[in-house]
């Protein structure tokens, strides 16, 4: 290849890498725009309407797709979030979000107020003058492909082998379960005994009992898991908020929870249990080889991640600390 030809090549690479980035301020416009859109056409979902400025920013990043579901779309904005640590790009984000608090904060406007995004528009200029355009390989689209957090666990998770004890500890869980009537009122089993994940399930099925009144089924453990970790200890009306929707709901703080956290195994084997049909028991047997199921948990492994109108409130966190 001559010299010139090379040239020619690297030229028409820089500036297809240049087409493939965008700036933060041209992703925020876009979100905007996005919003403005799910304002006037019916046929896009409500909630993109009440998304605060970094969700408005993450919006443009990976427009036109919006990920079908509030709670994915939050997922997928948190995920995308967390990848970015330690870059440019991450530092521009805070910048912009300190600046979107600062808004706030002068006009007393909410995160998700439709005039805070129409006056922080006005300010970008200055607030992101100068930052990096986000890489092709930094966009939603390339970054959050196949993750667990927004489109599940794989296919064919092997499953633990049931545990040793089987037989013993399966009637003990359900020997336990069948206590909680006669326990005093604000017991909790996830609190008040040492099981761990396990007596936060027995807390979510009797809520879940008392509220829908079905039978226990394999699929009724994972809400259940999510019911008492999430649920259970919120105030009524939010409590109520938190259990509506349950099977999406419970889907959504399962594939949200940090790929790290020790209940991981936990879901996924209970993911696996429901894809084979087996029954509950079955099912349960092969939990106790877990250690997280009967371990303690973690705050963060309670926490309800997965709403939108939430990613400031966080970065604003992390900025205080």
């Amino acid at each position: 290849m001559e010299a010139s030809d090379r040239e020619r090549l690297r030229l028409r690479q820089e500036s297809q890498a240049e087409e493939d980035s965008r700036g933060l301020a041209g992703m925020y416009t876009l979100g905007s725009v996005g919003q403005l859109m799910a304002r006037r056409d019916p046929k896009l979902p409500r909630w993109l309407r009440d998304l605060d400025p970094v969700e408005t920013l993450f919006l443009g990043a990976a427009w036109p797709v919006h990920y079908g579901s509030p709670y994915r779309f939050a997922n997928a904005c948190g995920t995308w979030l967390g990848l970015l640590h330690g870059t440019q790009v991450r530092r521009g984000i805070l910048r912009f979000a300190r600046e979107a608090l600062a808004v706030s904060a002068d006009l007393q406007l909410p995160a998700t107020s439709e005039r805070l995004s129409d006056a922080l528009e006005v300010r970008l200029g200055d607030a992101l003058r100068g930052e990096p355009k986000v890489p092709h390989g930094l966009l939603p689209g390339v970054v959050l492909q196949g993750s667990r957090r927004t489109d599940g666990p794989p296919r064919g998770i092997p499953l633990p082998a049931p545990h040793s004890s089987a037989r013993k500890l399966r009637p003990a869980f359900w020997n336990a379960f069948g206590t909680a009537d006669f326990r005093p009122a604000g017991f909790s089993f996830l609190d008040d005994t040492g099981w761990g994940a396990a007596g936060a399930m027995m807390d979510g099925l009797r809520l879940i009992r008392d509220r829908v009144r079905r039978p226990y089924e394999t699929r009724s453990l994972l809400p259940g898991l999510y019911a008492g970790l999430v649920a259970a200890r919120a105030p009524g009306g939010r409590r109520d908020e938190l259990l509506a929707d349950l099977g999406s709901r419970t889907t959504a703080w399962a594939m949200a929870l940090p790929e790290d956290s020790p209940l991981v195994p936990v879901t996924d084997a209970l993911y696996g249990a429901a894809e084979r049909k087996m029954d509950g028991d079955e099912a349960l047997g092969r939990l106790f080889s877990v250690p997280a199921f009967t371990g303690p948990v973690s705050a963060e492994d309670r926490e309800w991640r997965s709403e939108p109108g939430k990613a400031l409130e966080r970065l604003a966190r992390e900025l205080t600390l």
